[in-house]
């Protein structure tokens, strides 16, 4: 009689479905690490964006107090619009939003929120300092020309020139540090989700070489067996409904005709 072992939905399923599906997630698998990838890069450039914007300010700084200096000699070129675009991008790299990243061609592009409580704090304190800068700015045009107050406005804004250059620095560096951390922390994630995988296709490979090797080494005993004229072996336990299962039944069914034979071969010779 046929022994049928439990079997579970992996048991029942074909072996060409076997394989397909373990196809199907080792595919799957790859295509979310390759996802991941693509995560990865994006993360990489909007890092890359986000500091070259934070480090534009220093150059902004400076080229508004040439452009000042230029208007106090009447000489006119718009150094409002100068100090907008600084305005613009601190709003945008403390609070997220729209900022200009290009001069030339005034391409745009949306910024994150600042992402942490440090670098949102250097960035107020660089805003703090941008107003009292255009307050300077703005006290130094004021006076006329040949003021002698005027020297000493000057100095104050260049001061403060100085001092907001000095806190671009430091938002840069910490920007970039964050960036760092943030892509060592991606990719530690990347390689333990590829050493997890790798570990699941090892364990999977071996429980399919086994539930299709095992019950074929069975089969294998139990015919060399027959062979030998030893009839009197167990019938072998069907442990699946793919190809194997159908092998091992089929094997049970010749030994029960086999077993049928002997017992008519005998019955005939008594």
């Amino acid at each position: 009689m046929t022994k049928t072992a439990q079997r579970s939905w992996w048991k029942d399923l074909k072996l060409r479905r076997k394989f397909s599906t373990v196809s199907l997630g080792f595919t799957l698998v790859l295509a979310g690490l390759i996802a991941f990838n693509v995560l990865v890069l994006r993360s990489q450039a909007q890092n890359s964006l986000i500091t070259d914007i934070a480090g534009r300010q220093r150059m902004l700084s400076q080229k508004f107090a040439k452009e000042v200096m230029l208007v106090g000699t009447g000489i006119g070129v718009d150094h409002q619009a100068t100090l907008k675009l600084m305005r613009d991008s601190l709003a945008g790299l403390m609070e997220g939003g729209e900022v200009t990243i290009n001069l030339d061609t005034g391409a745009k592009a949306d910024l994150p929120p600042a992402p942490s409580q440090e670098i949102r704090a250097k960035l107020s304190e660089q805003a703090a300092l941008l107003r009292q800068y255009d307050v300077a700015a703005t006290g130094l045009l004021a006076l006329p020309a040949g003021d002698p107050k005027r020297t000493d406005r000057l100095k104050e804004m260049l001061a403060l020139q100085a001092q907001l250059s000095d806190s671009a620095e430091t938002a840069v560096k910490l920007l970039g540090h964050h960036a760092d951390s943030s892509i060592r922390a991606m990719i530690g994630l990347e390689i333990a989700i590829g050493v997890l995988c790798a570990l699941a296709g090892l364990v999977l490979s071996g429980l399919i070489g086994r539930q299709i090797a095992d019950p074929l080494a069975a089969c294998a005993e139990a015919a060399r067996k027959i062979a030998e004229g030893d009839l009197r072996i167990e019938p072998l336990e069907v442990s699946s409904s793919d190809e194997i299962g159908v092998l091992q039944e089929a094997f049970d069914e010749m030994l029960k005709s086999q077993r049928d034979i002997a017992l008519q071969t005998r019955s005939a010779c008594d």
